[in-house]
């Protein structure tokens, strides 16, 4: 997936507030940047970091720069959780989840707070899919969820209402980065919420965890991470 606009680098100053930051720009300016991420973004969003913004100069917007990615230590991560159904959706299209294969139709889900994508067909049973982003790096991993998230909990009802229904329920959770070896189930940052998810694994839920390759260009979902309790 390409970025709305060529990327334009800056210096993160401050997270003000849980989607907005101030950032310094190269010329010395401090702009006021949308920061598209509801998370904690544990491990990824240290004052002083660059990062790395789009931009928008249509009339509609009041602010104009979006960040994109966070250079973490040299690695490029993305934190624009908006783009998350449109790179799952570009990866099913381009043939990276097998599991997912054979749908005739992927199409933004009718209800994007809770879920993200659906999955059609007139033979395969209909999937509901919900994105969910982790952050915090540990050693060659990453840990899920980094904190109590309420949305979360919101999510995991979803996707059981879809398995009593007869459907399929996937959550994808989507490192936006390229350097990690696994996911591991966080059950000491919210054990009510990994137990539940646990708990509906055994119902039919299914978790995939995914890497992507990250650029200045683009990003992309290119890699099945294995996912452990």
């Amino acid at each position: 997936m390409l970025y709305p606009s060529a990327l334009i680098r800056g210096v993160l100053m401050e997270r003000t507030a849980s989607v907005l930051a101030d950032v310094r720009l190269d010329d010395g300016r401090i702009v006021a940047a949308y920061c598209p991420n509801m998370t904690k973004m544990t491990g990824v969003a240290a004052e002083g970091c660059d990062v790395w913004m789009s931009f928008d100069d249509g009339a509609y917007r009041r602010i104009r720069h979006t960040i994109e990615l966070v250079d973490v230590n040299g690695t490029l991560v993305g934190v624009n959780t908006d783009s998350r159904a449109a790179l799952v959706a570009e990866a099913i299209n381009d043939g990276v989840f097998d599991s997912l294969s054979g749908y005739g139709a992927v199409t933004p889900s009718p209800s994007p707070s809770v879920c993200d994508l659906d999955l059609t067909d007139t033979v395969l049973p209909p999937c509901r899919i919900a994105v969910l982003p982790a952050y915090e790096k540990k050693a060659t991993g990453l840990l899920f969820p980094d904190d109590v998230d309420t949305a979360n909990r919101l999510v995991l009802r979803e996707l059981e209402r879809c398995l009593d229904a007869g459907c399929r329920a996937v959550s994808v959770v989507l490192a936006q980065r390229g350097d990690c070896l696994a996911v591991r189930a966080a059950w000491t940052a919210d054990p009510v919420f990994v137990g539940a998810l646990k708990n509906l694994c055994d119902k039919g839920l299914e978790i995939i965890a995914c890497g992507c390759s990250v650029s200045l260009d683009e990003i992309r979902v290119t890699v099945l991470l294995p996912f452990m309790f």
